[in-house]
Order: C-alpha cells, then structure tokens, then sequence
C-alpha cells in the first residue's frame, strides 16, 4: 500500500534468504516488481543478518555492502528498497539510503497504531 501510494513499480527487497525468495512476499506486492539481490549477495545479507546485525554487530563494512547491494538494485530498475527485517535499518539510516525506504517494522507499528486509535 505504502509502495503504491508512491506510484512505485519496482522495489529491492532485501532482509533473510527466505524473505527474499519466498513467492509469499513478492505474491504480496501484487503488480509491483519485487528485485532481489543475486544468489552470492543474497548470501551475503542472509549470512550478516544471523552472524552479525541480529548480535547487535553493526560493522561499516558490512554497510557499505549493504549500500552496495542497494545502488545495484537500483541500477536493475528499483525504484526504492524494502527493509524486510527488522535489523535492516538498525544498518543503515534513511538518509543514507541511495532510495527512499520502506521500514516494514515501521510500517506495520503504524498500521497497528492506527488501527488501535480507529477502535
């Protein structure tokens, strides 16, 4: 929804292995093209997501890669990226994004705020 807002066609999808291959997620996004990273950086994410960011390690290498991962997406037609865990934007800010993010722990937080306030 938040995507579509934005008149988006194309996201990154980046978070665990099965985040990223599951048919759950992209079925999810409807019209919208889901790119996700080739097998080695799918690897990669999937690998420091376990090993590092969920240990509360949060290496400028491992950032950088991150970036990395996401300026290639972009030049594959993303138009924005989705953090598809929770550890993702503990990485890496908003700001220095090459694409506008959508924080799926942000977005759900305020899909249930409203939804509380609405009842």
């Amino acid at each position: 929804l938040e995507i579509r807002r934005r008149g988006f066609s194309a996201v990154a999808l980046l978070g665990t292995r099965f985040t990223m291959e599951d048919p759950f997620f992209t079925r999810e996004l409807g019209e919208i093209a889901a790119i996700i990273p080739d097998r080695e950086a799918r690897e990669f994410i999937h690998r420091t997501m376990f090993e590092e960011l969920v240990k509360g390690i949060f290496t400028s290498e491992t950032r950088a890669e991150y970036l990395a991962v996401i300026r290639t997406l972009a030049a594959r037609g993303a138009q924005g990226v989705v953090f598809g865990c929770t550890e993702i934007p503990l990485l890496i800010s908003r700001a220095e994004c090459p694409l506008p993010v959508f924080d799926t722990t942000l977005i759900h937080a305020r899909a249930a705020a409203e939804f509380a306030l609405r009842s």
